[in-house]
């Protein structure tokens, strides 16, 4: 099956927390997040929709994950109402049996391109975690968002 069985396990709603850091060291800007990650096109593609808060301001993403049968390869659409909006930024990675990461770029003008990495986790004790990174052109990488899930009762 294209997409790992674990990741398709995610299934389900979700609920937790979103930590957003703005700048390396800054402290965290929280919300109370959730989740709702489907298998679509016959497991073939796991798609996450996900809302979380800045301030009083809702905000909401899409995550769109394919996976390769053949390989490890993973191609991914994604977009948010805060981080890239009105945009949808392609994505290339690697799945493991419970966790993918895929990265893609977008413009930083006048300077040159900077990367974003997107990461879901199946964690052993049955929750999952989102995470962002920002990649500077150096490539060096900071955590941009931490979302750990539960399942929603």
């Amino acid at each position: 099956m294209p997409t790992p069985e674990k990741l398709l396990s995610l299934a389900g709603h979700w609920v937790g927390e979103s930590a957003l850091w703005l700048h390396p060291g800054a402290e965290a800007r929280r919300s109370s997040a959730r989740a709702h990650i489907t298998a679509e096109a016959e497991g073939q593609a796991l798609c996450v929709r996900y809302a979380w808060a800045d301030g009083d301001a809702p905000q909401s993403g899409l995550l769109l994950l394919v996976g390769d049968a053949a390989t490890d390869a993973v191609t991914a659409a994604w977009t948010d109402s805060w981080h890239y909006a009105r945009q949808l930024m392609h994505c290339v990675g690697t799945s493991t049996g419970d966790s993918t990461s895929v990265r893609g770029s977008y413009a930083a003008p006048p300077g040159p391109d900077w990367g974003w990495r997107l990461a879901l986790e199946a964690v052993a004790d049955g929750t999952c975690v989102l995470r962002m990174f920002n990649i500077t052109p150096d490539g060096e990488e900071a955590l941009a968002v931490e979302m750990p899930l539960s399942r929603a009762p």
